[in-house]
């Protein structure tokens, strides 16, 4: 079986899936780990998959977010990041992840005022994983479009409770600090080269 055929089948029980009773059929649609195919992508699917964010299962709204995180950059629309961007503050926090995760690998198209401004919003979450997922889609995201606003949220990560995610954000600030050189990102990171944490 192709990929290409993979994945129709694999979008179209998602789109199905919403008007399943069954919990276990709506909970086993498997994910889709490679890019979804171009032609793979039409209207009608883009509209089953931003319909699948609002479902009441969340099994169902963070497989949606998969599979739109997975779909190429020429598939992506403004509709697809505005609903992914009301994603991010969803109740349950495997979907904020994976709402986030997508976001980083629409490239440029998510590089627009208003998904940095929401994901700078969303680092305060309770939640050590979704706070570092977010941290890494801004770096994707600043890899394609350097924003001060980007280096400023990743910054301020520097200073989180959590040394994994203190770790992280220095890793992504070496890789795009360099193409927005400032003084401020040269001290945070030597302020964090001294924690006595080893993860840092």
């Amino acid at each position: 079986m192709s990929e290409k055929t993979t994945t129709s089948e694999c979008i179209n029980r998602l789109m199905n899936a919403s008007v399943e009773s069954d919990s276990a059929v709506r909970q086993s649609v498997p994910q889709i780990s490679g890019t979804v195919h171009e032609k793979s992508v039409t209207s009608d699917t883009i509209n089953s998959l931003i319909s699948a964010l609002g479902d009441s299962d969340s099994d169902v709204r963070e497989i949606a977010c998969v599979v739109l995180g997975n779909m190429s950059e020429k598939a992506v629309t403004i509709e697809v990041i505005d609903r992914l961007i009301c994603t991010v503050e969803d109740s349950d926090k495997n979907v904020r992840l994976k709402a986030s995760e997508a976001l980083g690998k629409m490239g440029e198209k998510a590089a627009t005022s208003e998904v940095i401004h929401r994901l700078n919003s969303a680092v305060e979450d309770s939640n050590m994983n979704v706070r570092l997922r977010i941290y890494e889609s801004l770096g994707k995201i600043g890899e394609k479009a350097p924003a001060m606003e980007i280096m400023s949220c990743l910054i301020s990560a520097l200073g989180d409770s959590d040394s994994d995610v203190m770790g992280r954000a220095c890793e992504i600030l070496g890789k795009i600090g360099e193409r927005v050189a400032i003084s401020e990102v040269l001290n945070r990171l030597m302020s964090a080269v001294g924690n006595n944490d080893r993860n840092v």
